[in-house]
């Protein structure tokens, strides 16, 4: 894709309620439009969202982004429902042109929140892993331009002087100011440090771009994995150095250090003994292959250590095969790690959190489609009742109630008195989510007092949420919430 004249590249930021991906909201979207060929600005594009009604904000959020709780009601920003589109087409490829989306850390946390955006709005949640982009996330880059020329590329620096890389003390190291916590100016300076990345250390450049194509790391783990062969990994998070490590299981999410001490003993003890939380003490590696991980075969990192030596703390000409038994061993280590999975899920998931239940089929893709280009909410209201996937009812029958503004009588008069009843009640679970306690899997009001207590303005607006003056929907049961007795409203 290098010099690609047509190309397009958006650099993109969110600041959003708090750091959960699954039920907090994006407040601010921005991005800036450009081209591979030259990473210059062509345009900007902003969205600016409404609080929904069941989001508390983490008050440490608002403090970082500098936003007033107030002014999240405010008329000029746009609502959720609508803003997902906006946002969802900023994302997408047009026609016949690839796209690169950029950002600073993304792949974790903005990139989850937006998916979750687009799900809980009835929208494609994969528009970034579509064909035609690639997910660019400029973090892993900027740590491998610095392994590899640390002098072309500084570090930024924390407050007791270690190495950071943070983008709002690695730009300003790069000769490259910026506002931070504000998404416009991050998006903005994200692209500057993208072009002078790209112009001081040319092989990290090139590097990610490949690692970009979401299908990289299977191949690179695949071809290893057939020829017995190490790979490197970037590894060391702010000393960062690239490591050779050996793949074991399916797509290599599972990788052995090479340079382990404990590798040579733990082969002679038999994977069906070894402690499976040794994962986390340096001997092993939990690779995402897709969260675009910096991954070089062996040819590839005889290369680049070529180029930057220093970079390597063990040439690649030196790393051999693990010797006898890495067969067994690997392939008895990749059979308890698939019975061992970590990523568990949480009891009684919320619609959000079943994001990865499996894919939504193409009838419902197209039941989706139809809601979202329906004129009114009444006939959204009759169309509720054609959907088959619960989460996709519960997040319609939310939109309906939560944009909808329709009354239990609205209801009953578009989609029958049945159908109006369980509008009620899926959008009822999340309406009564800001009641729950302090241990909830959310931000919720008992949580927002005891964070923001210090906080005068913060905490009137809580209680103003707490007990509206006009409860929407019109409350039709009392729901005791809390421990200060405030009610939650339903149907």
């Amino acid at each position: 894709m290098t010099g690609t004249t047509n190309c397009d590249v958006v650099c993109w930021d969110t600041e959003t309620s708090d750091t959960d991906v699954r039920h907090g909201q994006i407040f601010d979207f921005a991005a800036v439009t450009s081209n591979l060929t030259d990473l210059v600005e062509t345009g900007t594009r902003t969205v600016r969202i409404r609080r929904l009604s069941y989001c508390i904000p983490a008050y440490g959020a608002l403090s970082t982004n500098r936003l007033d709780p107030y002014a999240l009601e405010a008329t000029d920003r746009t609502d959720e429902f609508s803003a997902a589109a906006s946002i969802h087409g900023i994302l997408s490829p047009k026609p016949g042109r690839p796209l690169v989306v950029l950002g600073y850390n993304i792949l974790s946390f903005d990139e989850e929140i937006v998916r979750t955006t687009f799900f809980r709005n009835l929208l494609d949640p994969y528009a970034t892993s579509a064909k035609g982009v690639r997910r660019f996330d400029l973090l892993p880059a900027a740590r491998l331009a610095h392994a590899l020329d640390p002098d072309a590329f500084p570090a930024g620096q924390d407050d007791d002087g270690g190495p950071s890389f943070r983008l709002e003390r690695i730009a300003p190291a790069n000769g490259i100011g910026l506002r931070a916590h504000d998404a416009l100016e991050d998006a903005r300076a994200t692209l500057a440090l993208a072009r002078r990345l790209r112009s001081s250390v040319p092989a990290a450049w090139e590097t990610c771009l490949r690692a970009s194509d979401r299908y990289e790391a299977e191949r690179v783990f695949d071809a290893a994995a057939a020829r017995n062969e190490p790979v490197w990994v970037l590894a060391g998070g702010n000393a960062p150095v690239l490591e050779p490590a050996y793949p074991v299981g399916k797509n290599g999410r599972l990788l052995v250090l090479a340079r382990s001490s404990r590798l040579a003993e733990s082969m002679q003890i038999g994977a069906d003994a070894l402690d499976l939380d040794d994962w986390r003490d340096g001997s092993f590696i939990r690779c995402r292959t897709n969260r675009m991980p910096v991954v070089l075969s062996a040819a590839a990192a005889a290369v680049l250590s070529e180029l930057h030596p220093g970079a390597f703390p063990v040439p690649p000409g030196d790393v051999r095969a693990p010797g006898a038994g890495w067969s067994e061993f690997k392939g008895a280590l990749a059979s308890r790690v698939a019975d061992a999975d970590p990523w568990t899920k949480p009891t009684g998931p919320t619609a959000e959190e079943r994001i990865y239940d499996g894919f939504v089929d193409w009838g419902e893709k197209d039941r989706m489609r139809h809601f979202r280009y329906l004129g009114t909410w009444e006939e959204r209201a009759a169309a509720f009742a054609g959907f088959r996937d619960s989460r996709i009812r519960e997040f319609a029958a939310r939109a309906i109630v939560e944009h909808g503004g329709l009354t239990h009588t609205d209801l009953e008069a578009a989609a029958g008195e049945a159908a109006a009843d369980e509008i009620a009640e899926l959008a009822g679970a999340a309406i009564e989510r800001p009641f729950a306690g302090y241990d909830a899997r959310w931000m919720t009001l008992a949580r927002g007092r005891l964070e923001g207590e210090g906080d005068e303005r913060y905490r009137n607006w809580l209680e103003d949420v707490a007990t509206p003056a006009a409860a929407t929907p019109p409350p039709i049961v009392p729901v005791e919430a809390d421990r200060r007795g405030q009610y939650g409203w339903s149907f």
